[in-house]
């Protein structure tokens, strides 16, 4: 699923224009979100839209993204380096 959204520009647009709501809202994705967060983030229309948007951008793309698995990408802790 990852390689799929990289090859895309347009999924990555999309999830870029998250990335930056995100960073400027000062949500820290660095760490688990919590379910407070989530609903916080889920009655935010602009938030809202912007996800509506990255899933349309997904679907043209061909990449099956089911909503537990879009959870998972917000609630999974980041990679964490080998070593640490």
């Amino acid at each position: 699923m990852f390689t799929q959204m990289a090859e895309n520009p347009e999924v990555l647009g999309a999830l870029s224009k998250m990335a930056e709501f995100l960073q400027k809202n000062d949500y820290d994705m660095t760490v688990p979100v919590s379910r407070m967060t989530l609903f916080k983030l889920a009655t935010n229309s602009e938030f809202r839209e912007l996800a509506r948007n990255a899933m349309t951008e997904m679907q043209k793309a061909g990449i099956d993204i089911k909503a537990e698995h879009a959870m998972e990408l917000f609630t999974s802790p980041p990679d964490q380096p080998k070593g640490k």
